[in-house]
């Protein structure tokens, strides 16, 4: 795990390789918002600066993709549409000191580093990875994967994580999922690290309500990855609970 779970330095949180999933049904019960990361959160009104870099870090098996400005430009519109319901600003720079920083290494998938625990990160090195952004990458997956993955960088965490969900897993059906390189080829390393071990978040330290399985922050979960048959979609945009809860953490 990239966390050190003594000192609290930073912590990254990896993103979902798009796939084929079944939609939540419009007649899913209501429930309530995601999950945050209390001592990660920034201080309201923060305007936290993000810039695009190259790997410096680069290992000789791993690609760069091009920057395109198509690329650039979603990016920051999904970043930026945290701004509506939030109290924080993202502002994009060339040069300079920043909180954020983005690359695109291929071999890296999605990732970022979650709330202010990017200050710990050195400034050549980066906080944020988008492995599968092309020139010709379809708005809808900018749309889910970016929005994601700035939500993490406000402070939130996967919503499978939340304590209210009481999810009973079959470990051994997720880790053979996403041992399949078309929906990742992680090991079971790489899959414990995003499913928190099979567990769920520390309540003390952790603002939440209600399990969202709209969120924008929830990862798909198989018909047949718990005992209690949950299913849910791919989600792609923010639920109506996101909007309100991220509004409540920073309050206009």
């Amino acid at each position: 795990m990239d966390a050190d779970e003594n000192t609290k330095t930073y912590f990254r949180s990896y993103g979902m390789p798009a796939s084929n999933w079944h939609s939540i049904p419009d007649d899913f019960p209501d429930v309530a918002p995601l999950i945050l990361n209390k001592p990660w959160v920034w201080p309201n009104g923060s305007v936290i600066t993000c810039k695009f870099i190259s790997a410096t870090d680069l290992k000789p098996e791993e690609t760069e993709n091009p920057l395109t400005p198509r690329v650039r430009r979603k990016i920051e519109q999904y970043a930026h549409s945290w701004e509506a319901f939030a109290n924080i600003k993202f502002q994009f720079v060339d040069s300079g000191p920043t909180d954020i920083r983005i690359t695109l290494v291929k071999e890296r998938g999605a990732y970022s580093e979650v709330g202010t625990s990017c200050k710990s990160r050195p400034q050549n090195i980066a906080t944020m990875n988008y492995g599968w952004f092309y020139e010709h990458t379809d708005d809808k997956e900018f749309r889910r994967t970016a929005t994601h993955e700035f939500g993490h960088a406000l402070g939130c965490v996967h919503e499978q994580f939340n304590p209210s969900a009481k999810f009973a897993w079959i470990t051994k059906n997720v880790y053979a999922y996403y041992a399949d390189p078309e929906h990742g080829g992680w090991d079971t390393a790489r899959v414990d690290l995003n499913f928190n071990n099979f567990q769920p978040v520390d309540a003390q330290k952790h603002d939440f309500t209600h399990w969202d399985p709209k969120s924008i922050m929830h990862y798909p979960i198989m018909k047949d990855w718990t005992e209690q048959g949950y299913e849910v979609g791919l989600n792609t945009s923010f639920s109506d609970f996101d909007k309100e809860f991220i509004a409540r953490i920073y309050p206009k």
